[in-house]
């Protein structure tokens, strides 16, 4: 049963992201279903004997990590919004860093981050996110952000102010690092003159400072 559970959260990610290349305006709902599958499946794990899956870390001994990662920004490849006279020409590279805390706040693991393109954009933002446990070592992880974006020579994102939204799927060896891939869509939720977003895919690798 638990490998079903596995299998159905995983899916439900795998699914999200297939249809997200078909129609990107569907990336934010997909993401919510596959999280919302990966918490459900950490919830049936806790109140049954199915085995050992959990949400958060618990008592597990939550080092203070920072996280390093690097992608492709805008890994669907569109153009940008079809109204807007600024449209990109496509891609760019995406590199990360970022420190997670040792704490937890009803589960929750807050982080504060910064990344950046080839094409000059950034993005400094702060969020939380929710570790799914699934045995000792596999986690999946939805999380949420927000923070102010700066295209440079990037996407016109048409606001400041944008939020991210993704899941990462990590492996965590036995001193507590991890290596993991993550998927997120960035947008500003409608709040500016244009909203594009924009998806991007980073290999992360955590390492655990104290």
């Amino acid at each position: 049963m638990k490998k079903l559970l596995t299998g159905v959260a995983t899916a439900a990610i795998v699914i999200g992201s297939m249809q997200g290349a078909a129609q990107a305006a569907n990336v934010p709902i997909w993401i919510g279903i596959g999280s919302a599958a990966i918490l459900a499946a950490g919830i049936l794990g806790e109140t049954s004997d199915i085995g050992d899956i959990h949400v958060g870390n618990g008592n597990t001994d939550l080092p203070l990590s920072l996280t390093v990662g690097a992608g492709y920004y805008n890994i669907l490849n569109d153009k940008g919004d079809t109204s807007h006279t600024d449209r990109d020409d496509g891609g760019a590279g995406v590199g990360r860093v970022e420190l997670r805390f040792n704490t937890e706040f009803l589960r929750i693991r807050p982080f504060i981050g910064i990344e950046g393109t080839t094409d000059s954009a950034s993005y400094i933002y702060g969020g939380g996110m929710l570790d799914v446990r699934f045995g000792d070592h596999f986690i999946l992880s939805p999380n949420a952000a927000v923070g102010a974006y700066f295209n440079g020579d990037g996407r016109e994102m048409g606001s400041t102010l944008e939020f991210r939204t993704g899941v990462e799927a990590a492996w965590e060896f036995d001193n507590k690092m991890r290596v993991g891939a993550a998927f997120h869509h960035i947008s500003n939720a409608g709040i500016g003159d244009v909203n594009p977003g924009v998806e991007e895919l980073t290999f992360n690798l955590s390492i655990p400072l104290n």
